[in-house]
């Protein structure tokens, strides 16, 4: 008499062990990953507030030119009042913007984000005098 083979197939199978290792190492990388993700989202909303505020420093000296040297001063600022008096259509939903006189006689612009992200209430600004712009927040 002879005896049937039987043909074992033998299944492919991942192991808990090997599992878990990928799981943990997918939990390392994205604890890498993201931090630099938000970082780089915040980045990408400071350069919007950053372009913003140069349109209103130009804005403001076209300003003076045509209305007897006196600057547009708001605070807080509407963006509808921004673009009635100085000509700047605002498309940005994460900071507030207000312009405020300076003691010299010139105006501060400032920028300031809203309450959420890793610049939370921080603030981004430019003066009359410098025409440069400043931050508080060290990823803009």
């Amino acid at each position: 008499m002879k005896k049937k083979a039987i043909n074992t197939i033998k299944r492919q199978t991942f192991s808990l062990l090997e599992i878990m290792v990928v799981l943990v190492i997918m939990g390392i990388v994205l604890s890498f990953a993201v931090p630099s993700y938000q970082g780089s989202i915040e980045r990408s909303k400071g350069k919007i507030a950053s372009l913003t505020l140069v349109s209103i420093y130009n804005a403001q000296k076209r300003h003076k030119l045509d209305n007897m040297g006196v600057y547009y001063i708001c605070d807080p600022c509407s963006k509808q009042s921004i673009k009635l008096n100085l000509g700047i259509n605002i498309d940005d939903k994460f900071f507030d913007y207000t312009i405020t006189a300076s003691v010299t006689g010139g105006f501060n612009a400032t920028a300031t984000r809203h309450d959420e992200g890793l610049c939370a209430n921080e603030q981004m600004f430019v003066t009359e005098i410098r025409g440069r712009i400043g931050q508080t927040c060290d990823f803009w």
